[in-house]
């Protein structure tokens, strides 16, 4: 998967470097054909950050969560299911390659939109 983004704080570097399929999600299906924005999806780690999306579609509907390293400074952004706090990411697949996407931190102040295309 590859994303796109604007208007992004320090998390851009991360969102952009996406692009690695499911990592063993458990895949939503619909029938018996799984759907393509739901997995762990893992962007290939860097000396600069290191980036996840958990994330599950449920017809056009995306909704999931993220987690961020940014080194060297240690920095980390992280949400996750058991916060009990709503997902941090949301949106709509546009097409069966593409969806929109809105993410808000939870550390840190600051939120936006991405594009990601598989």
């Amino acid at each position: 998967m590859r994303m796109k983004a604007a208007n992004l704080m320090w998390v851009a570097l991360a969102l952009t470097a996406c692009s690695s399929g499911p990592a063993g999600g458990a895949g939503g299906q619909q029938g018996s054909k799984p759907l393509p924005f739901t997995g762990l999806w893992i962007a290939p780690e860097s000396e600069n950050s290191s980036f996840e999306l958990d994330l599950r579609q449920t017809a056009e509907r995306i909704e999931g969560y993220h987690a961020v390293l940014v080194m060297p400074s240690g920095r980390i952004e992280v949400a996750l299911p058991t916060d009990g706090a709503p997902p941090s990411v949301s949106g709509v697949a546009t097409t069966k390659s593409s969806a929109t996407v809105h993410y808000k931190l939870r550390k840190g102040v600051g939120e936006g939109d991405a594009t990601l295309v598989l």
